[in-house]
């Protein structure tokens, strides 16, 4: 690792932020890259299972540019998430 600390989730925390309502994922963050490129494809491969929305981390730079899309009714919400640097 390239720091002392770094996040790691095991997959059943989607299901438990799913099952209390979430639907979407700000996955913008200083530790988003701790597991290197296939710890963010894991994470956008386990979030897409779930059917979560999500902005910021994707499989190129196109992709975590575009911001999470839901409508809800008539509304169409934009999810945006930005790491600060």
């Amino acid at each position: 690792m390239k720091g002392s600390y770094f996040g790691c989730s095991a997959p059943v925390v989607l299901d438990a932020l799913k099952d209390i309502g979430f639907n979407a994922l700000a996955l913008s963050n200083s530790h988003a890259f701790d597991l290197g490129p296939l710890g963010v494809l894991s994470t956008l491969e386990e979030a897409a299972e779930r059917g979560f929305h999500h902005a910021d981390i994707g499989v190129d730079a196109e992709d975590a540019r575009r911001p999470g899309m839901k409508t809800f009714g008539a509304r169409k919400v934009a999810l945006v998430s930005r790491e600060p640097r």
